[in-house]
This record gives C-alpha cells, structure tokens and sequence, in this order.
C-alpha cells in the first residue's frame, strides 16, 4: 500500500474500526512518541471523498495531542484517481525517502517506562550503571540520556540501537525484567501494558 503524508485533523473515524487496544497505556505512548520524528503510519481508506480511518487509532490521536502538522498514512486500495483532491491529502512519502531510511543502520531510540513506584537516588544510580553495563556488553553504546522527574512514575532512556539487528532484543526484554524487578517493577514499556 502507498504511504501517503496526511492532515491529521482531517481524518475521520470510519464506522467499521476496530476499538483501539486497550494493551496501551496512552500518557506512556504519548511520552514516547513525542521524541520520534515520524509517528507510525496509520490505515486509512478514502470513502465518499473523505480520509477515513481503519487502522492505528492511537497513533492518530497522538499527532492531534502533538498538533503534527501531518501522519504518515497507508491508503487502502482502491486508492481514487483524484487523491490529490482529496481534504487532508499533502502529499506521497517519495520512495528515496523510504529507501534512505532503511539504509540507515543506526539511530537514536527512545525507551519509556512506566514505574510501579517512584524511583529514589539509588535505585535510579543502581539502574543506570546496569543499562550501561548491559548495553555495552550486548550491542557495544552507552545510554546518551535520562529524563526522569523526582517522585514520578515513568522514567525515559534514549540510546543507540542497530536497526537492522534485532537479535539483541530478547535479551534486552530479560534484561529489563530483571533491573526494574529489583527496583519495584513495570507497569508498562513503549507505552504498553508490561507482562511480566
């Protein structure tokens, strides 16, 4: 399906939609996609000569919050001759542009946790020798920031990550059972609800 660049105020909900995911915890979703330039792309199909959204609900509601100027979006087939009329249509997502952006082997991600508890001084020192020790050891980088405010619930660690290699992410899963178990546990990750 094309990616298309779309008004996210324009989109509007289609009857059909499935109800969002109720695994998603929306302020930690919020925070995390904050820090990304592009938010993932949401499904819409055009009908009656409207954007009209199937798919992604959480993340069209994240632009609106963020007031992005634009989403990317899949438009379902048939895609109409006239698409560029359409309210809301800016413009295609270049295929250049896609093929840059898989060409790129590293980049700064962003991980967000939502905390059982507020984290003191030490626990908050104990975790983050443990994530440097860990990253350096499993895909060789060292965390580059830490946004975490006294007495709060949610901390937020960006590093870089190889975006090609995703062999290191199970054991970075394990990993942070373990460090957050023995500081008080998760409540979420990524701005999901965090099985255990």
């Amino acid at each position: 399906m094309p990616l298309a660049l779309v008004d996210p105020k324009k989109i509007e909900r289609h009857p059909l939609v499935s109800p969002p995911d109720d695994s998603v915890v929306y302020p930690d979703l919020l925070r995390l996609l904050r820090h990304s330039e592009w938010l993932p792309a949401v499904r819409v199909k055009v009908e009656d000569g409207v954007l009209q959204l199937v798919g992604g609900a959480h993340f069209l509601r994240v632009a609106r919050d963020l007031a992005r100027p634009a989403i990317r979006a899949s438009i379902t087939q048939p895609v109409p001759a006239n698409i560029e009329c359409i309210p809301g249509f800016q413009s295609w997502v270049s295929d250049e542009l896609l093929a840059e952006e898989a060409r790129q082997v590293w980049g700064d991600d962003w991980h967000v946790f939502g905390l059982s508890k507020p984290l003191d001084t030490t626990a908050l020192s104990q975790l983050r020798c443990q994530f440097d020790d860990f990253l350096d050891t499993s895909i060789g980088v060292r965390t580059q920031a830490w946004c975490y405010d006294e007495g709060s619930r949610c901390l937020e660690i960006m590093f870089r990550v190889p975006l090609g290699d995703h062999l290191w992410i199970g054991r970075y899963l394990d990993f942070v059972r373990s460090a957050f178990a023995d500081v008080g546990g998760l409540t979420s990750f990524q701005g999901r609800r965090f099985d255990k």
